[in-house]
């Protein structure tokens, strides 16, 4: 999105120096505040409903909301519900595990042409894990169906955010431990939303439950769901299943972010991922940047992701308030 605004200006310095008097105030699904703590436990995605997450003060990326969807027995196929009130720009995340090796999930005939693979297929030990996404658009379908070439049970979850660039940083590690540990990432921009997520062969938390703290990571963390393709109320079968988590907190700085880890009740196979989110930027600028300024002047506000490319799904409220009576 690209905004003009004409403001009428009288300073002795250069144009610079309006744009630092300007408060401009953005709305786009998020409150600029300071961060808020932690919670305890996140609410779980579930089959049955759309679950939806509290905003967090102060970030620009909000996860929204998250659906799932989970099978024991032999299936070579899912279907899962998209969050509802998806829009225009909303980036979606779609992670599946199957538990079986060497499934072809990456195929592109096993699944719709909205989404690209993250490019971090891992088809041993174990299981078969990807993570899949999309930006939303106004065409976006109330389900999803992805495939594979085998009878395996599956566990997979779909996550909604709001205010991503659709840029991100990826990582992946695999291992066979009691502990899962997360790979650490290099951002590429500020105030990234941190995505860890872990893929697990068996049915292997020391605490299962879609409510319960996802244990072992050392960064603080808002949690958002833990589950298996067969849960422990099926009685049996623990061994036979793929389950996984998921959390997330925010990276101000740039750069090399924490690693971290999943604490299982036992060793087993395991494939983890860190995903750095980056958000929409809001660039201002004026035509005449150097000179003192008397008069009208065009103030363009631009949406953009980091490599500067315009988000023209982009909707919000900007106020310009003048300051210092200019």
């Amino acid at each position: 999105m690209i905004a003009n605004r004409h403001l009428m200006t009288c300073f002795r310095e250069s144009a610079k120096w309006l744009i630092g008097c300007c408060l401009v105030l953005l709305f786009c699904n998020s409150v600029f505040a300071p961060i808020a703590n932690a919670q305890a436990a996140g609410p779980g995605c579930n089959e049955i409903s759309t679950t939806v997450f509290p905003a967090i003060p102060g970030e620009i990326v909000q996860l929204v909301s998250c659906t799932e969807e989970l099978q024991q027995g032999g299936n070579q196929s899912l279907t899962i519900d998209v969050p509802t009130g998806v829009q225009a720009g909303d980036f979606l995340v779609f992670v599946l595990s199957t538990d079986g090796t060497f499934e072809d999930i990456d195929d592109p005939t096993e699944f719709n042409a909205d989404w690209t693979l993250a490019g971090t297929y891992q088809p041993t030990p174990g299981i078969t894990s990807e993570v899949f996404y999309q930006v939303a658009d106004a065409t976006t379908p109330a389900t999803y169906t992805f495939g594979w070439d085998s009878n395996e049970q599956y566990y997979s979850y779909m996550l909604r955010f709001t205010g991503a660039s659709g840029l991100f940083s990826i990582g992946l590690a695999t291992g066979t431990d009691a502990t899962a540990e997360t790979p650490a990432i290099t951002t590429n921009s500020i105030n990234n939303l941190i995505l860890k997520m872990v893929n697990i062969d068996h049915r292997f938390f020391a605490t299962f439950d879609e409510t319960a703290d996802v244990t072992g990571m050392t960064t603080p963390h808002y949690n958002i769901t833990e589950d298996s393709s067969r849960p422990p109320s099926a009685g049996g079968g623990g061994g036979a299943t793929t389950s996984g988590a998921a959390l997330y907190y925010y990276q101000a700085a740039q750069g090399l972010g924490a690693a971290g880890t999943f604490d299982l009740s036992g060793v087993q196979e395991w494939h983890t991922r860190t995903m750095g989110i980056e958000p929409i930027e809001f660039r201002i600028s004026m035509p005449d940047t150097t000179a003192a300024v008397c008069g009208t002047q065009d103030v363009t506000l631009s949406v953009t992701d980091r490599l500067g490319n315009p988000m023209t799904w982009f909707t919000g409220t900007v106020t310009l308030t003048a300051s210092n009576a200019t």
